[in-house]
């Protein structure tokens, strides 16, 4: 599955496909916004027999969510005088009679589906609590790919993965006019909503990694080490981490993958069998050549 199908359908890069409740575009019926690409509107569904029990249980995250993604959220009993009779009759055309649906509506499409993304999850809680979300069991996991090489950040492009990550060939046009639209050769394994892997083909040509890192604005001077390697004749590569304890946690149904990790760490970064992080003895310091400050600082003093 392509990053941006997961995106439109599911609201994340690592969806869980074990239900359904997909998300479904409904620009189109915005006449006067069609052409604006500061628009995008998206929406939903659930049984309608549980709207009530969705406003009661919701809305407080819903407010959240407006905030987060300066979004406009439209829940069911708003529509009609939101929007009118007539829209909200196409509306039941795309969803059915028997549903209902939350819109949702940004200024771009990652937003308004990221928006919709973590209010999916909510229904998928509330429809299980009530015995009325079908789940597959027999979901195996997928890559996800064609993940996009930039995003926008505060400073410019940031990368999406990280800077040594390939694009792809077939988008390497797009570097100097759009970069944003610009794919990558990165990939994630994902099983029930978790991502269990992922990893990148990476940069072996030194021209083009240059370049990743000046659009990137990172000092190429202190990856001197790095880029003369490249240089020496690098091959094509690629690399992937397995999420061995998340994979463990998803089959053993364990609450918290907590529960799976040999060496766990309490919430204040302890490990609770070893007593790490401690102070050590003199003699281990001396073991493995550890010298403290204070007495490197006495010796310098000394010295003086």
């Amino acid at each position: 599955m392509t990053y941006k199908e997961a995106l439109q359908k599911y609201g994340t890069d690592k969806p869980d496909l074990s239900y359904g409740l997909e998300l479904k575009k409904i620009k189109h019926l915005f006449l006067r916004k069609c052409d604006d690409p500061n628009f995008e509107a998206y929406l939903i569904p659930f049984p309608k027999k549980i709207e009530k029990v969705v406003k009661s249980k919701l809305s407080d995250q819903v407010m959240e969510l407006a905030i987060k993604y300066v979004a406009k959220i439209v829940m069911p009993d708003k529509m009609r005088k939101e929007f009118g009779s007539y829209f909200v009759e196409r509306i039941q055309e795309i969803i059915g009679e028997s549903n209902s649906c939350i819109i949702a509506m940004t200024k771009t499409e990652e937003s308004t589906c990221l928006c919709l993304g973590e209010l999916r999850q909510s229904l998928a809680s509330l429809l299980k609590s009530k015995n009325l979300l079908k789940i597959n069991e027999n979901v195996e996991p997928f890559w996800v790919i064609d993940f996009p090489l930039f995003v926008n950040g505060k400073n410019g492009l940031e990368t999406c993965h990280h800077p040594f990550t390939a694009p792809h060939p077939e988008d390497l046009h797009l570097l100097d006019t759009e970069p944003l639209k610009v794919r990558s050769l990165a990939y994630d394994l994902v099983m029930e909503g978790n991502e269990i892997g992922g990893g990148s083909v990476r940069i072996h040509d030194v021209k083009l990694q240059e370049k990743i890192l000046k659009m990137l604005k990172i000092d190429g001077g202190t990856l001197t080490h790095f880029l003369n390697a490249l240089k020496s004749g690098c091959p094509p590569h690629a690399g992937i981490a397995l999420g061995i304890d998340r994979l463990v946690s998803l089959a053993c149904d364990a609450e918290s993958i907590r529960d799976v990790i040999a060496f766990p760490k309490s919430h204040d970064g302890k490990d609770p069998l070893s007593g790490a992080p401690n102070v050590i003895s003199e003699e281990d310091k001396k073991y493995y050549h550890i010298v403290s400050t204070e007495k490197s600082n006495d010796d310098k003093d000394a010295k003086e």
